[in-house]
């Protein structure tokens, strides 16, 4: 049986909460000395903001909004969007 692409991204989401979740109890527990970050710690947490970064931008995209560089942008296609600016500004539509 075959799930369907959402429940495959769900799952996928879901699965990369419980990473970054673990990753932020590891990192919380680390006894790194604050003044020497070793270099694996300092991959941990790229590691984690990447994970959170992918996280938020699934579940945006889900709820029909799109995050670039922390700007919130409401997703519609583009021949929509070229539509309803027409008519806004009173043109004809192709």
């Amino acid at each position: 049986m075959l799930i369907t692409p959402q429940e495959v991204l769900d799952t996928s989401v879901a699965q990369l909460e419980t990473l970054a979740a673990f990753l932020c109890e590891q990192l919380d527990e680390s006894i790194d000395d604050p003044k020497h970050v070793r270099q694996e710690t300092r991959a941990c947490k790229e590691i984690l903001g990447s994970l959170r970064l992918l996280i938020l931008r699934a579940r945006t995209r889900e709820r029909g909004v799109v995050v670039t560089n922390g700007l919130r942008f409401a997703h519609r296609p583009v021949r929509a969007a070229v539509g309803a600016n027409k008519r806004r500004a009173g043109g004809e539509l192709d």
